[in-house]
């Protein structure tokens, strides 16, 4: 089985990953493992617009190479983003919403979608977590917002769960929905 947590930055999902996995380790389940965000190692700018693409496809190719060590050794995968991550954070960083309609936006957005879409045909995410943002002010909240809709756009045709519960909660919620799957899965 493999679980992603997906969604804008601050939302909880890595508190949520490292909470499912003390959770299943204390309930005796070893045959499973967490990725944690690949993009942190990235050595391109993540915030400079001239190598967005780089970045993005970095990532995509990191995440994808942990994806497949881990599922080689594990029944189980929990990961910390996806691959569809950097096709929706690709698109919220270009300088104008439209500018994915053009090249040579239009062509890296394209081999973004397609090794992201051939990867997850081939080793497809069984349940991927959508963290809805969490209550932020201002500009914050409104690239929140966007990269909220890309995600709903990218992810519509997978197996998705929307985790809408209060930051307090979040962490309880989708630990008890994953252990749930743990256990169905026994």
């Amino acid at each position: 089985m493999k679980i992603a947590l997906v969604g804008t930055h601050n939302s909880g999902k890595t508190t949520a990953l490292w909470n499912v996995g003390s959770e299943l380790k204390k309930r005796g389940f070893k045959d499973f493992t967490l990725i944690q965000e690949v993009v942190r190692n990235c050595p391109y700018p993540m915030f400079d617009p001239a190598f967005n693409f780089q970045c993005q496809l970095w990532t995509m190719l990191h995440q994808i190479l942990a994806e497949m060590e881990a599922q080689r050794r594990y029944k189980n995968v929990i990961t910390d983003r996806s691959v569809f991550d950097q096709l929706v954070y690709y698109c919220a960083k270009l300088p104008n919403a439209s500018d994915y309609l053009r090249d040579p936006y239009y062509k890296e957005l394209s081999m973004l979608r397609n090794l992201a879409n051939e990867w997850t045909s081939r080793y497809p995410y069984d349940y991927i977590f959508l963290f809805r943002p969490l209550e932020v002010d201002g500009k914050r909240k409104q690239f929140q917002k966007y990269v909220n809709a890309l995600f709903t756009y990218e992810l519509e045709h997978l197996p998705l769960i929307e985790v809408r519960t209060l930051k307090e909660k979040r962490c309880k919620r989708v630990t008890e929905r994953i252990l749930e799957l743990f256990e169905n899965e026994k």
